[in-house]
């Protein structure tokens, strides 16, 4: 079946400049697509990556392929064997010593990609020892 003449018009920026928008959603959409297709959830605490996974597609707006995995070792671990494109660390308790531990651990063995850090409790030194360690 054909495509009629409205469809295509429809496709058809309407103002001058709307190609220009037209083709940053296209970006935005892949590198979006890019970062569903391989996502790791750490978890300080067993129980919470159903939220977190739910969380990160609320986030980016599309269904995520997850990988949960429990505390910084085993995130390591697995960025050893798959790489991921985007983390989501659940920081328990205060000021988030074992995320910050972890997460430079990340940084310094190449992970360049974001991390989203989510606490519960987080005080201005942990903040600052997150950001220092790295967190988008």
């Amino acid at each position: 079946m054909a495509q009629s003449r409205d469809d295509d018009e429809e496709q058809r920026p309407r103002r001058p400049g709307d190609h220009v928008v037209m083709k940053l959603d296209a970006s935005r959409s892949q590198a979006l697509r890019s970062l569903t297709q391989n996502a790791l959830i750490v978890e300080e605490v067993a129980g919470r990556g159903t939220v977190l996974t739910s969380m990160l597609r609320a986030l980016l707006g599309r269904d995520v392929e997850t990988r949960p995995v429990l505390g910084s070792v085993a995130a390591l671990a697995e960025f050893a064997a798959d790489a991921p494109r985007i983390i989501l660390w659940r920081c328990s308790g205060t000021g988030a010593a074992e995320a910050t531990t972890g997460i430079t651990s990340l940084r310094q063995i190449g992970f360049a990609g974001p991390i989203i850090a989510v606490v519960e409790d987080l005080d201005a030194r942990g903040a600052a020892n997150l950001r220092e360690a790295g967190v988008t």
